[in-house]
């Protein structure tokens, strides 16, 4: 992996923060989770390494779609759902073996269809604890992958 920009430079900062400010204001507009963790990880990794083929837009956008699936898929399968998230008032043995299959799944699948994307695990791991369910929720995510490759490719093209 190649060096990171310096994480204190302004043109990685600020376009991070920048960011993260616009995704948070549709987050408030909608009242959906168009920001959460897996993404502002997903933004940092991008300025800080933009020519890492992992950070390409396909990955980002198909990563995040990927885990949210397979995350939600092995939330139901592992016998998580009729427990509250994890992070609730128990974490049962159900939340750690549908996360052990999200992430080893996630992992395959986005390597087969040459979709790595690191931080989307994060998204696996928000989804098979239980930790997004609601529908609007989900899709919010969901856009907000898509905003954070939009905003990645703009980044790139400003600094061509």
């Amino acid at each position: 992996m190649s060096k990171p920009s310096n994480p204190f430079n302004p043109r990685v900062a600020l376009p991070a923060g920048v960011a993260v400010l616009v995704l948070g204001a549709l987050a408030a507009w909608t009242n959906s989770a168009v920001l959460g963790p897996p993404l502002g990880v997903s933004i940092y990794s991008a300025l800080a390494f933009p020519s890492q083929p992992v950070n390409r837009p396909r990955n980002i956008i198909g990563g995040h779609v990927v885990g949210m699936l397979v995350g939600l898929l092995a939330f139901h399968l592992a016998g998580a759902a009729p427990y509250e998230s994890a992070f609730g008032d128990s974490f049962t043995m159900n939340h750690a073996l549908a996360s052990a299959l999200a992430v080893g799944i996630s992992i395959a699948i986005e390597s087969k269809l040459d979709l790595v994307h690191p931080p989307s695990l994060a998204t696996t791991l928000v989804a098979s604890l239980g930790l997004i369910r609601d529908t609007n929720h989900i899709l919010g995510l969901m856009v907000g992958a898509v905003g954070v490759a939009v905003a990645v490719g703009i980044f790139r093209r400003s600094k061509a």
